[in-house]
């Protein structure tokens, strides 16, 4: 079941009380989506970072590994387009990055 059809089986008064929910500083269903990422990423439940892919149904996945020494991140992809998708929207932000500090370095 996908998200669209969760809300297309829901009643306009389960529907407010959602979007109230949304929008409050201590939403409960922000801090119930939290947990059940956190007790996800706790029992090594692994998608892929581009296309979501549960990564216990890929029988031979790929792992990129990067970030600062002190603050390693870890990104799981379920095929070398994946891979190759991430590394390319990588560059794209770093080439970015470098713009906008040339720029400010001409102001």
């Amino acid at each position: 079941m996908n998200i669209k059809e969760l809300i297309d089986g829901m009643d306009l008064s389960h529907l407010e009380k959602l979007k109230f929910d949304l929008e409050s500083e201590n939403s409960l269903t922000k801090q119930l989506i939290e947990k059940r990422m956190e007790r996800l990423r706790s029992d090594g439940f692994k998608v892929c970072a581009v296309c979501g892919q549960d990564m216990r149904d890929v029988p031979m996945g790929f792992t990129l590994i990067f970030g600062p020494d002190d603050f390693k991140k870890q990104a799981h992809f379920c095929a070398l387009d994946c891979l190759e998708y991430f590394q390319k929207k990588l560059k794209a932000m770093a080439a970015g990055e470098e713009e906008n500090e040339a720029q400010q370095e001409h102001e």
